[in-house]
């Protein structure tokens, strides 16, 4: 059984030499310059989340202090030098500092496996070998490659937000070493449990230092996972997953239709959005039948879905339209089978009660849009309601136009 101790760990933070009154400066100017891009509670709006895991641009204090006074080229962010004594830049920079909370600067470094074989998990054998390959992970959470073969050893700097005692649990999973401040505070080795031990740490707001080792057994996925908790308050998830090729975008019409799945406050979940090449889009519930949107001259202003990434779920920019097509009626549920786009149409193929059924919807002009159901087969108790009654039909197969 391992046994947990409390160990008492001295602040290794940058803040020690940060004072107060530095810390209200820069939460002054936040609230007279920054809130109207980033929030009032720095979680993001037109500008990124301050506070999450992900720094395109860096995370430690000379690159925060970098982006505030030279600003990020091809975006609304100004460098502030030009209206800001370094002073006061500095104080902006120590107020978003003093509200991080997880890891950052994240650093994942691999060694060969063959240095700890039979050896136990330690910093000193590890200072013995040289690393296969070494790289910053800007998401700042812990995640692998498929197929990874190597020793893991993470970095990072380890932000917490309030004194407390903390618990770090893993996955009893292959061999693990975690170091806070350089001392160990947790090993398992899940072959020799009897070298496993772990201790709670108290810790103070600030900055401490943490270290991991990790070494499993090669798989298409490691099971690593790693959770830090707070007695008696929460915890906090250390694992996550790549951000890459998942950057905010535009997503804007093009020659051939297109069908985007993405998560739009006030729309239901598993909403097609239909975007058609004249620029109007559709936003069609293949489950109920309805359209639930229509914008003209239109785009998707998308946003990843991660957690924490934005204050803002993916936006619909264009100029929205009364829907009037309020749903299909049927004896049995519509169940979604598949969707696809041919030249400036979005077909989507469903089933009602085992009968084929499908909707097709295209462009029509410079802002209309047409919708047709196709099925071959006459579909029981078939309702098509719409906001004008003499275009409501009782057949699976109609065609109308909105102009």
């Amino acid at each position: 059984m391992n046994k947990f101790l409390t160990l008492g760990l001295a602040l290794a933070s940058t803040f020690s030499s940060v004072s107060a009154d530095t810390v209200q400066r820069g939460e002054e100017i936040y609230k007279q310059v920054c809130h109207i891009c980033h929030a009032p509670d720095l979680k993001g709006g037109i500008g990124p989340n301050l506070i999450d895991d992900f720094w395109k641009h860096g995370d430690s204090s000379d690159a925060i202090l970098h982006s505030i006074s030279e600003g990020i080229a091809n975006t609304e962010m100004a460098p502030y030098k030009q209206l800001f004594k370094e002073g006061d830049l500095k104080a902006l920079r120590d107020f978003i500092l003093s509200k991080q909370k997880g890891m950052r600067s994240l650093n994942l470094s691999s060694y060969p496996k063959s240095h700890f074989k039979g050896k136990k998990l330690s910093l000193e054998r590890l200072k013995t070998v040289e690393s296969l390959e070494q790289k910053n992970i800007k998401e700042n959470l812990i995640y692998f490659k498929n197929r990874y073969d190597a020793v893991a050893n993470l970095k990072a700097d380890l932000y917490i937000a309030e004194d407390g005692v903390y618990e770090l649990r893993l996955r009893q999973v292959g061999r693990s070493a975690v170091f806070i401040n350089g001392e160990e505070v947790i090993y398992q080795d899940e072959k020799n449990k009897s070298l496993n031990h772990s201790k709670k740490l108290s810790l103070k707001k600030g900055v401490h230092k943490i270290e991991i080792l990790h070494d499993e057994k090669m798989q298409h996925s490691l099971r690593f996972h790693a959770v830090l908790i707070q007695e008696g308050k929460g915890h906090l998830t250390l694992m996550g997953r790549s951000l890459e090729g998942s950057e905010p975008k535009m997503v804007r019409a093009e020659p051939k239709a297109k069908v985007i799945r993405k998560y739009i406050h006030g729309l239901s979940p598993r909403t097609l959005l239909c975007l058609l090449p004249n620029k109007v889009l559709v936003a069609y519930n293949p489950y109920s039948g309805k359209v639930e949107g229509v914008w003209l001259n239109s785009y998707i202003d998308q946003t990843p879905s991660l957690n924490a990434r934005s204050a803002l779920p993916s936006l619909i920019k264009g100029k929205a339209q009364n829907p009037t097509l309020l749903g299909i009626e049927s004896q049995h549920p519509i169940k979604l089978l598949s969707y696809q786009v041919e030249n400036d149409c979005a077909i989507i193929s469903t089933s009602i009660g085992g009968k084929s059924h499908q909707i097709r919807i295209s462009s029509k002009g410079d802002s209309g849009f047409s919708i047709k159901g196709v099925g071959e087969e006459k579909i029981p108790n078939f309702k098509l309601i719409h906001q004008d009654p003499k275009l409501a039909t009782e057949t699976s197969n109609f065609t109308i136009d909105f102009n």
